[in-house]
């Protein structure tokens, strides 16, 4: 969305990725197999690193869209989705 509407965003976005996935990466990374105790646990790292990278860019990218919209007048409220899982 942003790449077409406001380059200058996207460019932004892409360095805040980059950046995160330098730092933010791997301290999620280690706090999640530390707290699952599989620190070191190769297939685990392989595991939940996606999740986390898909995790980071939503993030990033959802701030990004947040002020796009804001900056046309649209302010989205926050929903608050169920843990499908957790309540079965």
């Amino acid at each position: 969305m942003t790449r077409e509407r406001v380059p200058e965003d996207h460019a932004a976005i892409e360095e805040q990725l980059v950046d995160a996935m330098e730092d933010e990466f791997h301290a999620r990374l280690n706090q999640r197999l530390a707290e699952a105790g599989l620190t070191g646990d190769a297939d685990a790292e392989r595991t939940v690193g996606p999740q986390i990278v898909n995790e980071i860019a939503r993030e990033i990218k959802g701030a990004a869209m947040h002020r796009v919209l804001r900056a046309h007048g649209i302010e989205l409220k926050k929903t608050v989705r169920p843990m499908y899982g957790l309540l079965s």
